[in-house]
């Protein structure tokens, strides 16, 4: 585990050259606007998870009448995440719950543990203990006399798309699932499509992409194995440096001079591997509850036709006949509308989402749970 800030920061940025999420920005950055008329009512909560103690902060948007509503969780993606998700300027939970808000919807969203006002210490890949933190935030939106019980979901972006089918897997007080940018398929294939992914975004071509899979062939034993020679130790670090050949010139500026050796040795720890060996696939066949699961089709962090196509026949594995699939249009990772959906574009986008994104969940989300019946 990193045992400063700067360090972790550090990890997280080689950790998405080859396998990340999420990634790190930097800049001053355009804010997507927002009504500020707004027909909902906002309030601060705390949320106590009761198997560890640790009291987690958010806030909890309601509709301003009277009577009781359907509600849904927001669930971050990777990294030390406030509540609104705000990331590289943009806080995409704050326009996607005032949103939710306006169709007449009870949205919680909450800072994760360690970050914002929350309690605890946030580590990057204790997934158990996300899920438990989730559960805590349903039985809050359950005993609140202005949800309605029947109708609580989830919605996850990127990591919170492996978390919230979890939560729901495990849940009978689940009764929706949105997967936003979520993977559908992990290990090392996973990987291996999102290195050309992004390679294919930075103009690069089918010899390139070639070659990065032959890197990986190389590479996967490397971190996989339980023990490996000194000799494997300097292998994988040539195959490291090599694949940050094939990012884009401007990641490579956010990504930094950082240390091959030292980022070999983090993927290697246990607590990375652990994470690395899960196979969304698993959950995603024991859900029986509606889903939705969009992706933009510009998303090199979760490239969109593997990921959907996986999450789809995982659901008709397991019997699960009312899910969506979609696969937005010109939209990447952070569901922004783009030109080539690389990190470096992140920071130049004026729009935290796209309304085309919010409109697909909007609409998923008026069939699925009736927004506006009681």
């Amino acid at each position: 585990m990193m045992t400063t800030f700067m360090e972790y920061a550090r990890a997280k940025l080689w950790l998405f050259l080859l396998f990340v999420l999420c990634a790190v920005g930097c800049g001053d950055q355009k804010v997507q606007p927002v009504q500020t008329d707004r027909p909902y009512l906002e309030t601060d909560v705390v949320v106590r998870n009761p198997i560890d103690g640790v009291t987690l902060a958010g806030t909890l948007t309601l509709p301003a009448s009277t009577g009781s509503f359907p509600a849904v969780l927001l669930i971050a993606g990777s990294g030390p995440h406030d509540r609104d998700e705000e990331f590289l300027g943009h806080r995409p939970f704050f326009i996607l719950a005032d949103y939710l808000a306006r169709l007449g919807m009870t949205v919680l969203r909450m800072d994760k543990r360690g970050c914002g006002e929350s309690e605890g210490v946030y580590i990057p890949y204790d997934i158990e203990r996300f899920v438990q933190d989730a559960q805590s935030a349903v039985t809050f939106l359950r005993q609140h006399k202005q949800v309605d019980p029947h109708r609580i979901g989830v919605i996850g972006h990127s990591q919170g798309g492996l978390i919230a089918p979890m939560l729901a897997s495990q849940s009978t007080d689940i009764s929706f699932v949105v997967l936003m940018a979520a993977p559908g398929e992990w290990g090392p294939g996973f990987f291996r499509s999102q290195a050309i992914a992004m390679a294919r975004a930075a103009g690069f071509g089918e010899r390139d992409f070639e070659r990065i899979r032959q890197l990986y062939d190389r590479l996967t034993p490397i971190w996989t194995k339980d023990t490996i020679a000194a000799s494997d130790e300097r292998e994988g670090t040539r195959i490291i440096e090599e694949l940050r050949l094939y990012v884009d010139a401007g990641s490579r500026k956010i990504l930094g001079n950082e240390n091959a050796a030292s980022f070999l040795a983090f993927m290697r720890s246990n607590e990375i591997r652990s994470f690395l060996d899960y196979d969304p696939a698993t959950t995603l066949r024991r859900l029986s509850c509606p889903v939705l699961a969009i992706i933009g089709d510009k998303d090199v962090q979760v490239p969109s036709s593997q990921n959907l196509a996986a999450i789809e026949n995982a659901l008709r594995e397991g019997g699960n006949e009312r899910y969506r699939i979609v696969e937005a249009q010109g939209l990447n990772h952070l569901f922004q509308t783009c030109t080539t959906g690389l990190v470096s574009e992140y920071a130049t986008m004026g729009r935290s989402m796209s309304t085309a994104a919010l409109d697909v969940i909007g609409e998923w989300l008026g069939e699925v749970v009736g927004l506006g019946q009681r």
